[in-house]
């Protein structure tokens, strides 16, 4: 990954730390260490060693994927929304919990609109938040929030088989240049997601 080319396409859009890895145990793991940090982060490397899925399981991480962690700090009028609209501290928090329950299914559209944006395919998603495409998976996010002082950080784990190889127990899923035939350079993919995942702040 090249790490001014990325900067060159958000334009100023992240500005916090934002490190490349050539091996990592786990992006989310290392941008939670920032998290608790209270610093937003975008942690990136060519292969994690312990990447891991929803309910800790294991997400193959070979050289050739897109492996990221985008660290983003929830806007204060989020919350300041949620407690002028409650009546009671305790409805406040069962709001928060609604709320934050809703990020990783926009996630999932987050991603599948920036792939579709470079990769111009039908990509679908299975619920919560794996993207699929002719019905492999292509895909997979996992989404952790770390509090912080009164601030709630969120962690988008995002990996993408673009042309990394897959054991071959691994039938459901695929990579991106065996389903398209097409190579997407990371920085322009990682660039789209970041500014999708904005929106949904």
């Amino acid at each position: 990954m090249d790490i001014d080319k990325l900067q060159l396409l958000l334009k100023d859009k992240f500005c916090g730390v934002i490190e490349n890895h050539e091996s990592v145990a786990s992006t989310n793991d290392r941008a939670k260490e920032y998290a608790l940090q209270g610093k937003e982060c975008l942690i990136m490397a060519e292969r994690q060693t312990a990447g891991k899925g929803r309910y800790d399981r294991t997400f193959e991480s070979e050289t050739g994927g897109l492996y990221m962690s985008l660290c983003l700090k929830v806007s204060p009028a989020t919350f300041n929304k949620i407690t002028e609209e409650a009546d009671e501290e305790s409805q406040a928090v069962f709001q928060l919990g609604e709320r934050l329950l809703q990020y990783p299914v926009q996630a999932g559209e987050a991603v599948r609109n920036a792939l579709a944006s470079l990769y111009e395919e039908p990509f679908q998603i299975k619920l919560p938040n794996d993207i699929l495409l002719n019905g492999k998976k292509i895909c997979g996010i996992l989404m952790e929030a770390v509090p912080h002082d009164d601030d709630i950080f969120l962690i988008f784990g995002v990996g993408i088989n673009l042309e990394n190889e897959l054991s071959e127990e691994l039938v459901n899923a695929a990579n991106l240049k065996v389903l398209t035939g097409k190579t997407v350079e990371k920085e322009l993919l990682c660039a789209a997601i970041i500014q999708e995942l904005y929106k949904i702040l």
